[in-house]
Formats: C-alpha cells, sequence, structure tokens
C-alpha cells in the first residue's frame, strides 16, 4: 500500500500543504493550513485512477490555498503560486509515473483565456 504524508510514509494518504502563504508561514510549518488527500482506493498506475488522483490533488491544493480570482496584484500571483506548487509537489512525493505524465500533460496546456467586454 503507498502512502504519503508530507516528508514521512504514514498511510495511504498525502498531505497537501499550503506552500507559499508568506515567509512567516514558510518558517512555521505547524501553521501551514494542509489537506489529506486519500488514494488507497485507486491503482495509480492506470492512467483512469492516476487522472482521479490529479483530480483530488487538484481539489485539495484549491481548499489550503488562497482563491486567486477573488485576489488581485501580487495577492493573486501568490496565490497562483502556491496552487503550482502544492499540487507540483504532492505529484513529486507520490513518484508515479503515471500520475507525472499525466501532470505535466496538464502543464502543458494553454490557460484558458476569459474575454470581457469594455464598456465605454
Amino acid at each position: 500500500m503507498k502512502s504519503i504524508r508530507a516528508l514521512t510514509h504514514l498511510g495511504a494518504s498525502l498531505v497537501i500543504a499550503a506552500s507559499c502563504m508568506s515567509a512567516v508561514h514558510a518558517a512555521d510549518a505547524a501553521g501551514v493550513p494542509t489537506k489529506v488527500v486519500r488514494f488507497a482506493d485507486l491503482n495509480i498506475g492506470t492512467q483512469q485512477d492516476a487522472a482521479e488522483l490529479l483530480r483530488r490533488i487538484n481539489y485539495a491544493a484549491q481548499a489550503v490555498c488562497p482563491d486567486p480570482y477573488s485576489e488581485s496584484g501580487i495577492r493573486a500571483n501568490q496565490a497562483r503560486y502556491c496552487l503550482k506548487q502544492a499540487v507540483q509537489s504532492a505529484v513529486r512525493r507520490v513518484n508515479s509515473p503515471a500520475l507525472t505524465t499525466l501532470f505535466l500533460q496538464e502543464q502543458a496546456r494553454p490557460a484558458p483565456v476569459m474575454l470581457v467586454r469594455s464598456t465605454p
């Protein structure tokens, strides 16, 4: 049974941590928000289950990181960075070729663009 928690092995779960809240929070790991992602029910060697785990990881990252769409300026950039780092770190810790491939494919897609009409 594969299991990962932060930097140590503990059960069939993965702890996602908000990794970029601030320098103070980074120094105080006890104060960093976390979310457990369970995957004992998945065979992460298959593409379908790897996709499900990546979905769970993304959801957990959204739960611990600020919403970039409710922030502006530097805070929005920090929120996007937090999401990216949380997911990237979790994928690295799981160390599954199927999950890593799927993650890299997802990163290679162009970001969606929202068009907004300005009113004079």
